[in-house]
Formats: structure tokens, sequence, C-alpha cells
């Protein structure tokens, strides 16, 4: 599977399982493939579960790459889901369209922003 993984050829994967699957294996060498293939870093998105995940991934694709190209690493961003959601909000664009600053909720409005989504089926 990890091998199937690595080769697909479509522009995002959605790689899940249990713990100590292969998923992150899986995820480094699809990168690695696609740094090899000339896409470049930045238009690479990984997003993980956690901060600490994303360094572990950074490292793990570091060593993939080997010394020489190891640096592509840096380039590729390697995302919490929120940070991903954050990035993309805070975008020059994004900011334009909704005419609003993107900011976290605070406990109070988490909550009733679950309230909500419940009420309405979400």
């Amino acid at each position: 599977m990890i091998e199937a993984i690595a080769a697909f050829e479509g522009r995002a994967a959605k790689v899940q399982g249990p713990a100590r699957s292969g998923k992150t294996e899986a995820l480094v060498r699809r990168c690695a493939r696609l740094l090899e293939e000339g896409v470049a870093p930045s238009s690479i998105l990984v997003t993980v579960a956690s901060g600490f995940a994303a360094q572990a991934f950074k490292r793990r694709l570091r060593q993939a790459l080997g010394e020489e190209r190891g640096r592509a690493a840096e380039s590729v961003a390697v995302l919490t889901a929120l940070e991903a959601c954050m990035s993309v909000l805070d975008a020059p664009e994004a900011r334009a369209f909704t005419g609003r600053t993107p900011r976290l909720l605070n406990g109070a409005e988490y909550l009733f922003f679950l309230e909500d989504m419940k009420a309405l089926g979400c």
C-alpha cells in the first residue's frame, strides 16, 4: 500500500489508518517522488495531526531526500489542519474577498459555534 500511495498520480491524496500503519512513510515517499520529478516544494501541502508530527515529517523527508536535496524539505508546507485553514483565510485574496481578518475563536465562541452546528445537523 505504501508504494501505491507513493506512486499516486492524482493532485490530492488522503491517507488514513491506525497508528504505525505506514501513513507517514507513504506520504514521505510521495513527497520525495514529487520533488525528484521537479515539482516545486512550495506547491506541496501536507496536513498532519500536530506540530510534533509536522517536525517529525520534515525530519523524515530530509532523510529521504539526502543531504544534497534535503533543503527542499524546508519549503514543503507541513501544517496542522488549523494552520492550513488559517493560512488560506489569511491570504490577501481571501481577506479582500471576505473583508475580514481571520482569528481563532475564543472558548465561548467555539462552544457556541459547535452548538450551532449541532442544531443545523452538521
